[in-house]
């Protein structure tokens, strides 16, 4: 698998606006391609001065997505999670509800690293 990230708009001006292109070229040949984009107003901004890196990171989250057939949207994606996600205030209103942590599997259960490495060379 090989990634190729190219940059079609530099962010620069009262153009502060950055659009990248991403490539997934696969084993077999494939190609997967997409756009990411970023601006001050759909990022963080804590990452709004890093616009060309987030568009980037963007391409290639969604270039990534059409290859592995996911169809979820990527957490980079996202301008401001908190945005989206909401905030639950705490009883003191300084801070969000922790969110609980996902039960993990039985060792019995989950699969060897043995059986991992296998599939990923089968799949990857």
């Amino acid at each position: 698998m090989k990634i190729e990230v190219d940059a079609l708009q530099y962010p620069q001006g009262e153009r502060n606006f950055a659009i990248c292109k991403a490539a997934v070229l696969s084993k077999f040949g494939e190609i997967f391609t997409d756009v990411g984009d970023a601006n001050p107003t759909n990022c963080n901004s804590k990452v709004a001065k890093h616009l060309l890196r987030m568009a980037s990171t963007r391409a290639k989250a969604r270039a990534l997505r059409d290859f592995d057939d996911i169809g979820m949207t990527c957490l980079e994606e996202l301008g401001d999670p908190d945005e989206v996600i909401g905030e639950e205030p705490s009883e003191q209103g300084k801070s969000r509800k922790p969110i609980p942590k996902k039960p993990t599997q039985p060792a019995e259960i989950q699969p060897s690293r043995k059986r991992k490495r296998e599939w990923e060379r089968e799949w990857i």
